[in-house]
């Protein structure tokens, strides 16, 4: 059984925080609209999103992520000549060792879902909308939700550009930042999708509303 207060609390925080990092400028802006609507309903809201990005990056040998260095992102759009001139400057110091890579990622957003019939239905809809990479992550009714469902879409590119010794020719560079553009457009336009299909198997918020 949901522990009511727990999920009472843990909403409230959850929605405080997301309030916070959006006067921040912490929060895509091209999300919001989704967010909104999700935490409209009283039996879930979001933990964390992002609506996709484009980063460049260095990676040590490592190759732990909290060694990693982010030279560059960006959650819209990036210009060829941009990532070419940053990538040019990151190569100036040539005694590092590593390698930098070119990454974009897709849409993300996670749900905590009061009941596992409401999570099943939210699953659905965002397969139905192109998040194919998506799944119910956790079961924790004492934390006050049944379902933690996170909704991943497919589109993604990783590509090494850099390393001491070899730089990838300026014209696959562009290539691949087009590339990435495309793909990161491609993934933006389901999130509205997703918002029809919350609303179809749903229906508008205000119905869960006490009279």
């Amino acid at each position: 059984m949901v522990n009511e207060n727990a999920r009472k609390t843990n909403r409230e925080n959850a929605l405080k925080k997301l309030e916070e990092h959006r006067k921040k400028g912490l929060v895509d802006e091209d999300v919001i609209f989704l967010l909104e609507l999700i935490n409209a309903y009283p039996f879930m809201y979001t933990t964390s999103s992002c609506s996709g990005r484009i980063v460049l990056m260095y990676v040590p040998p490592s190759e732990k992520k909290y060694e990693c260095e982010r030279i560059g992102k960006r959650h819209y759009e990036v210009s060829e000549d941009v990532v070419v001139d940053s990538l040019r400057k990151r190569l100036e110091d040539r005694r590092r060792e590593g390698y930098v890579i070119l990454k974009q990622e897709p849409p993300i957003i996670d749900i905590a879902v009061k009941d596992m019939e409401s999570a099943q239905k939210l699953l659905s809809a965002g397969r139905a909308a192109g998040f194919k990479n998506s799944g119910i992550k956790s079961y924790n009714p004492k934390r006050g939700y049944e379902a933690l469902v996170e909704l991943w879409s497919t589109e993604r590119l990783d590509v090494p550009v850099a390393r001491p010794d070899y730089v990838v020719p300026e014209e696959y560079l562009r290539r691949v930042v087009r590339l990435a553009n495309k793909k990161l457009l491609r993934s933006k336009l389901k999130l509205q999708r997703l918002y029809e299909l919350i609303l179809e198997v749903f229906g508008p918020p205000d119905r869960y509303r006490a009279p």
